[in-house]
């Protein structure tokens, strides 16, 4: 694609001289020779592209993105190099600034769904999920059924907080590429954010159903962990009273500590055959009857 027009025939030379170098090995002259001519005040942005492709080539990403910004600054329009300084930003963990660059660099004319997966990337790492939200949302205004994007809003969401949200966006995407492994995936441990236990495991039951090649151990281990959470929370809804619970509530009324005095009466209770022979002569047998009934 032209950028600001052709450059002119003698530019057209330098950028022919210096691909000849490069696919020579000699990569390091090329650099050279556009270095000197990238200085000039009417050097067209192609040269200045190609010499940040070199140094990116040649491994100097730092070089080549400072090259950019300056060409940048006599040409704060071009995309193509918007874009390049926005990867270079993004290889460099300089997120932020990448998410400048890529938003500069948009073409509401000629809208790429690349352009909108790398600026939503750059800005949830810069730590800005409702920018990235906004971006991918955008992207989907143009590119409706982009897998990425979608994945990209449900990420957005679930950072944001907005599970309710986030299921819905899940379900769009899903309504788009049903059967899709992360989406479910994704569904699922929305559900579990809102506390929707049953329906997690109906979404990963549809999984395995729809995926039955798939011996994922640690989905399986998953599956029965929330089977067990739903068991264990209708234990929960119809609570069992014990012996024991009554005589905690009774002890925490009174503050009298009922077991032990259930302790105390027990040790009488053995004793009492011995008791009882010492009142009751001549009744040995029946002593010891009545001793074992109580």
């Amino acid at each position: 694609a032209a950028m600001a027009g052709d450059p002119p025939a003698e530019q057209v030379r330098w950028l022919v001289e210096a691909q000849k170098l490069s696919e020579q090995g000699r990569a390091a002259e090329a650099i050279v020779q556009l270095e000197s001519r990238v200085a000039e005040e009417s050097v067209h942005p192609a040269v200045s592209l190609e010499l940040a492709r070199l140094l990116h080539e040649g491994r100097r990403p730092i070089e080549a993105l400072d090259r950019l910004e300056k060409a940048l600054l006599k040409h704060p329009g071009e995309r193509r190099l918007r874009r390049f300084a926005g990867s270079l930003c993004y290889e460099l963990q300089r997120y932020a600034d990448a998410a400048t660059h890529w938003a500069l660099g948009l073409d509401p004319d000629m809208p790429a769904r690349d352009d909108y997966r790398a600026l939503g990337s750059a800005l949830i790492l810069a730590g800005r999920p409702l920018a990235a939200l906004q971006a991918y949302r955008q992207g989907l205004l143009y590119f409706s059924a982009d897998l990425e994007l979608h994945r990209g809003v449900i990420q957005c969401l679930a950072e944001l907080e907005l599970p309710a949200e986030a299921r819905a966006a899940c379900r769009e995407a899903l309504r788009l590429h049903p059967g899709q492994k992360d989406l479910l995936r994704l569904l699922a441990g929305v559900h579990l954010t809102l506390g929707e236990v049953p329906r997690a495991i109906e979404v990963l039951e549809m999984f395995l159903l729809l995926n039955p090649g798939e011996r994922e151990v640690r989905l399986q281990t998953k599956l029965e962990e929330l089977e067990a959470e739903v068991l264990e929370a209708r234990e929960a809804q119809q609570p069992i009273v014990v012996e024991d619970d009554i005589r905690d509530v009774i002890s925490q009324w009174t503050g009298v500590p009922l077991s032990r005095i259930a302790a105390e009466e027990s040790q009488r209770l053995l004793e009492m055959e011995s008791f009882l022979h010492d009142r009751v002569v001549g009744q040995e047998d029946a002593v010891a009857a009545v001793s074992r009934a109580v």
